[in-house]
């Protein structure tokens, strides 16, 4: 992970938050796949893009004792997300959905999607909300934290991963690839 990346706090506040309890971390493929990696070590689980939300559906069923997280990025959320958390709903899985939210689709080159405001032409439009879906859809707990605030962004994991069913918390804060200033 890039130094500065929020994804870096995201891991650290939802690794502080389950300190002695069962979880089990499920994620994706995206820049945030590098949190497998000692010393976050908060990827247990890797396939494709969305998978870690129907990975997460499946372990609640088989350790439904653990605390089961999927990580998915917000590009990835609109990309190929959505359909797991509509199954995870549907099928009323106890799972804590994260959704890293950095303004951006950071590893294949930043390219706009719905959650960004910009069309595949750089045309300002709309941004799509990540909550409102997640509302619309069936999601019943639905935060929001800024991950580089610690002790807030701690007690909001730790109230999502309290919830019965599907909860979510979307750690918003942007890219610091994107935000960083120019070299002088």
């Amino acid at each position: 992970l890039c130094a500065g990346c929020p994804h870096r706090a995201s891991f650290y506040a939802v690794k502080q938050a389950m300190k002695g309890k069962k979880a089990v971390f499920s994620g994706d493929i995206g820049c945030y796949t590098l949190g497998n990696a000692a010393p976050l070590d908060m990827v247990d689980t890797c396939l494709c893009m969305g998978a870690g939300i129907t990975i997460a559906q499946g372990l609640h069923r088989v350790e439904p004792d653990a605390v089961n997280f999927a990580f998915v990025g917000d590009s990835t959320f609109f990309a190929s997300g959505l359909t797991g958390v509509v199954n995870a709903v549907y099928n009323d899985a106890d799972i804590v959905l994260i959704v890293l939210d950095n303004s951006t689709t950071a590893m294949t080159g930043h390219q706009p999607h719905p959650g960004t405001g910009r069309t595949m032409m750089g045309n300002l439009t709309e941004k799509i909300d990540i909550a409102a879906i997640l509302s619309a859809i069936g999601v019943r707990h639905i935060a929001k934290a800024d991950p580089l605030q610690l002790d807030s962004a701690i007690q909001t994991v730790q109230q999502a991963a309290d919830f019965q069913g599907v909860s979510a918390v979307i750690f918003q804060s942007p890219c610091i690839a994107v935000t960083k200033p120019a070299p002088a």
